[in-house]
């Protein structure tokens, strides 16, 4: 049978960036120490990866955009925010102790190439070590990080071509996909899921755990909309099925009946992420 092959528009309702405002450079602070440079890391063999599934250390709920979802010529874009985030979720690492930050006030030149550097080995598929931070909410909310970041974001562009997976079973296709998606996190792999509700409109989010709400199981996911108001990804964002429909559940947000789909371009990049992290 020939899949489906979906043109799909993803524009979701933006929001607002952190508001981090930049440092002003002080011309009587003392020289800044020699920087040590990101350089990306050979990937270390797991014995953590199943067949399939990604290693479960390297997802941490401090790490996620400290600037939600954000509109641009009259689209939200929530893909470019999701896939970048689960890129970044994978293959970066943090090392608070290595070098210091990065001087954008006396050197913004090299301080935006050593950014431009850690994304491009991200987008290689490469795992990098980034000096002078704790946490990816951290080193996002760095203005100059977030306005690099933000363009990235921009450059996936929210029109996409992509196939259908094929799931077996009878049920609904959203409640096919809501299983599927809950098989592939406790692999913990991060899956990107499109969905559609009369409140959440076009959007899409990643699935990251399994957890039990009201007696009921439940699909956590990262919503780009939403920046994790006590700081860590606690599950306040969650599908669970209702019936043969998928009920979607947001932090401070109207619950809303939504539609969610799979498609193969999320087994192309688990793929791409499993030879880097699962040698």
């Amino acid at each position: 049978m020939k899949w489906l092959i979906l043109i799909l528009l993803v524009a979701c309702n933006g929001g607002k960036g952190s508001g981090a405002q930049r440092t002003p450079a002080v011309e009587t602070s003392p020289p800044t120490p020699p920087v040590t440079r990101p350089q990306p890391r050979p990937p270390v063999s797991t014995r953590n990866c199943a067949p399939g599934g990604l290693p479960e250390e390297h997802v941490r709920a401090e790490d996620y955009l400290s600037f939600p979802n954000f509109g641009y010529r009259g689209v939200g874009r929530c893909r470019g925010h999701a896939i970048l985030t689960q890129k970044l979720l994978l293959l970066l690492r943090f090392d608070p102790r290595q070098g210091t930050l990065w001087n954008c006030d006396t050197d913004p030149v090299a301080c935006r190439q050593d950014i431009r550097a850690v994304l491009d080995a991200v987008e290689d598929n490469k795992v990098i070590v980034v000096p002078g931070f704790n946490t990816l909410a951290e080193f996002s909310a760095h203005p100059v990080v977030e306005a690099i970041m933000r363009a990235r974001i921009i450059s996936y562009g929210s029109r996409y071509m992509a196939s259908r997976l094929p799931l077996p079973g009878d049920e609904s296709r959203s409640v096919l996909v809501f299983k599927e998606a809950l098989r592939r996190v406790s692999l913990h792999q991060i899956p990107y899921l499109a969905l559609n509700g009369v409140e959440v409109g076009n959007h899409g989010v990643l699935a990251y755990a399994e957890n039990e709400k009201d007696g009921k199981q439940v699909l956590c996911v990262r919503d780009p909309n939403i920046v994790p108001a006590q700081g860590r990804e606690e599950c306040d964002n969650y599908f669970f099925q209702d019936g043969d429909t998928v009920r979607y559940v947001r932090y401070e947000r109207p619950e809303d009946t939504v539609t969610i789909e799979l498609t193969d371009d999320e087994d192309r990049r688990t793929n791409e992420y499993r030879r880097t992290l699962c040698k």
